[in-house]
């Protein structure tokens, strides 16, 4: 099994724990991508990145998630 599998259960908990938490939420999105689940990491992030303006999160965490995001709709396109 590989860590994003083992990984999986335990990031949805903590989001199912901590739903605003962004930094759970960009925990999961990255086990979703790890597992080739693009479409659920790209709905992750961007929740996570609508949460982190709504939170004040700063500029640059904020630019981070944004080009996860890009890169993401570059992989599945």
């Amino acid at each position: 099994m590989n860590k994003n599998e083992e990984a999986l259960p335990w990031a949805e908990k903590a989001v199912r724990a901590f739903p605003e938490n962004v930094y759970c939420i960009d925990t999961l999105a990255s086990v979703y991508r790890g597992l080739g689940r693009y479409e659920e990491a790209l709905n992750q992030l961007e929740l996570c990145l609508k949460l982190m303006k709504e939170q004040n999160e700063s500029e640059d965490i904020i630019s981070k998630t944004e080009e996860k995001i890009k890169e993401l709709k570059k992989r599945m396109m």
